[in-house]
């Protein structure tokens, strides 16, 4: 823990200068009002990096069987 060495009423105080003017506060852009191009209207769609489901898992992402096999092996069945 660090003691201060002044006083209150000795510490040493900001700048007497006031902080400059920031300038005018403006609102953000509504929903409509924002420039064009800056948001993509029309984003890809997501795709399925398998879009071929595999039959053995009936069609449950590639992570769940691979859990299952893992799950399997942790517990001393075979994969």
């Amino acid at each position: 823990m660090t003691i201060n060495p002044h006083p209150p009423e000795q510490e040493p105080i900001g700048s007497p200068e006031p902080a400059p003017d920031p300038g005018p506060i403006v609102p953000s852009p509504g929903p409509g009002e924002r420039e064009p191009g800056t948001i993509d209207p029309d984003p890809e769609p997501a795709r399925d990096p398998d879009p071929v489901p595999d039959p053995d898992t009936g069609g449950l992402a590639t992570r769940d069987a691979d859990q299952m096999r893992a799950d399997k092996e942790m517990a001393g069945g075979v994969g």
